[in-house]
C-alpha cells in the first residue's frame, strides 16, 4: 500500500509514473490510488475505506454474475463466500492490494458479456473493462482472454463473431 499511495500522490503531484519512481508493475494501481487519495484524503484510513467500497461493488457484482448462471442462492452463496475470502487474512485482504482493483473492472467487463446479443456498445464497453483489469495487473489477461471466448461460444454466426472480437478488442 505504502508504494502504491507513494506513486498515487507523485502522480496528483503532476509527475508521471515511472519518472520520479519505478518499477515492474503496471500503472493502473497508481492511479486507482491517486483516485482514492484525491477523492478521501491522503490518509490510511482513506486507503481502508476505498478498499471496503471497492470490496462491497465486487461482491454485489459477483452476485450479480452468479445469479445470472445458477439463481439466487447460487448468487447469495457467492456473494457471502467472495466476501469472507477476499477479507480473509490468509490473502492478506485487508490491503488494499492490485487484486482488489482487478477484480472490481473484470467483473463488470464480464457481466456486460452476459447478453449473448451484447450491442456494439457493451462489447467495447466490456473491453475497456477488462483490458483496465490487465492495467491494474498483468494477471488480468487472463479476464480478456475469458471474456473472448465468451464471445466467440455465443452462438453468433461466424462473421458475427469476429465483428464481436474486433470491438471487444479495441475495447481491451
Amino acid at each position: 500500500e505504502g508504494e502504491y499511495a507513494y506513486f498515487g500522490q507523485l502522480i496528483l503531484r503532476g509527475e508521471w509514473p515511472y519518472v520520479a519512481a519505478h518499477n515492474m508493475k503496471l500503472p493502473g494501481v497508481y492511479y486507482a490510488y491517486a483516485a482514492i487519495l484525491s477523492l478521501f484524503g491522503e490518509t490510511d484510513v482513506a486507503i481502508r475505506v476505498a478498499l471496503l467500497l471497492v470490496n462491497a461493488a465486487t461482491i454485489v457484482l459477483v452476485a450479480a454474475l452468479a445469479r445470472r448462471f445458477a439463481g439466487e442462492l447460487a448468487s447469495l452463496t457467492a456473494a457471502a463466500v467472495y466476501a469472507v475470502l477476499s477479507l480473509g487474512t490468509v490473502v492478506l485482504g485487508f490491503t488494499a492490494n492490485t487484486e482488489h482493483f482487478v477484480l472490481l473492472p473484470a467483473i463488470a467487463g464480464l457481466l456486460l458479456l452476459q447478453d449473448g446479443a451484447a450491442s456494439s456498445a457493451r462489447l467495447l464497453a466490456a473491453g475497456l473493462l477488462l483490458g483496465i483489469g490487465v492495467v491494474m495487473k498483468q494477471p488480468g489477461a487472463f479476464f480478456v482472454a475469458c471474456g473472448a471466448a465468451w464471445i466467440a461460444v455465443s452462438g453468433r454466426s461466424p462473421a458475427r463473431v469476429v465483428r464481436a472480437l474486433a470491438i471487444f478488442g479495441v475495447g481491451a
